[in-house]
């Protein structure tokens, strides 16, 4: 059997985990939801600790990045823990997300020490 040449994947960005899609199909209320949750942590309000859970692939760490790109940019940081597994690499790529200097051969109280100031 004889394949074509041509690509079946036209455009590979969307199926990479830095792509945000535009909108968010079927997925408004959720994100009220988690907006309205994550300003009243910002604004000192009562604050209900809450994470989306649902099946895989539906749509929650687009939904989480959509929010703090939108609204808490500049005081945010996007960590992939299915790369940076240990607590040692996330509060490293935390600090390093807001701008601190990590070589990685730092204690943990260290780098809590740093993430507190």
């Amino acid at each position: 059997m004889e394949y074509d040449d041509e690509a079946i994947i036209f455009n590979e960005i969307p199926l990479t985990e830095v792509f945000i899609p535009a909108r968010l199909l079927r997925r408004e209320g959720r994100l009220k939801e988690l907006e309205r949750c994550l300003k009243a942590c910002f604004t000192q309000q009562a604050c209900r600790e809450r994470f989306p859970s649902r099946f895989t692939g539906t749509g929650r760490t687009t939904l989480a990045k959509r929010v703090l790109e939108s609204h808490f940019k500049d005081i945010s940081v996007y960590v992939n823990c299915w790369k940076y597994r240990s607590t040692h690499d996330v509060l490293s790529e935390i600090l390093r997300g807001l701008g601190f200097i990590v070589h990685g051969r730092e204690y943990m109280n260290e780098l809590i020490t740093r993430l507190e100031i």
